[in-house]
């Protein structure tokens, strides 16, 4: 009898529904039954520490390194990833295998109808560099502050005040029950987005 493929992921729950979406389209392309992969949870340092900026505690790897570590270890026979969160620079043991198809790649503004919206002076959450720098050329007023967590623990702290308006990939927002409170800012050339995102 053939042994269940093993999984590995990350256990936020954007991460297992991604998880999930490959596991069932390789059940149906090798004509196994529904669960037959087995999705392990596999807990990140990125996952684990949400107080700092990821460019301060190591940057990427801080999403991929344990996971790496339990696929040379054999804990696991393949990883799914959101490639906008895998480093340029692989260890050479690993490969990347294959790549789902690509769906939006905006960026989203949470908690406001739009960047030019924002009163004068607002204060947005994000902890990318990249998004702070474009923000910030749009609208040099503004007060950035960092922002982790997942999608739920963003939207959380908005709905409690304990922030405001914050940016997302639009890859984070969509095809989820958090999707509708999610409202596209500005035009789709207005932010560059993130390198395979």
């Amino acid at each position: 009898m053939q042994r269940s493929p093993i999984l590995g992921t990350r256990g936020s729950p954007l991460a297992l529904v991604q998880a999930h979406k490959v596991a069932s389209a390789l059940e149906v392309a090798n004509r196994w039954t529904a669960d037959f992969v087995q999705v392990q949870v596999v807990e990140t340092t990125g996952d684990k520490v949400q107080d700092r900026p990821l460019a301060e505690i190591g940057g990427k790897q801080l999403w991929t390194k344990e996971l790496d570590r339990a696929l040379m270890d054999g804990k696991v026979d393949f990883c799914v990833h959101s490639l906008k969160d895998v480093e340029a620079i692989r260890p050479r043991e690993i490969s990347i295998a294959a790549v789902r198809p690509r769906g939006d790649v905006q960026d989203r503004l949470i908690g406001a109808d739009s960047v030019d919206a924002l009163p004068s002076g607002a204060t947005v959450g994000t902890s990318s560099p990249r998004r702070k720098a474009q923000l910030l050329s749009l609208r040099p007023d503004l007060n950035i502050v960092p922002l982790r967590g997942n999608v739920q623990t963003r939207l959380a702290k908005l709905d409690a005040g304990k922030c405001r308006p914050h940016c997302l990939p639009e890859p984070d927002c969509g095809g989820s029950e958090w999707a509708a409170s999610a409202r596209r800012s500005r035009s789709k050339s207005c932010f560059l987005r993130r390198p395979r995102q």
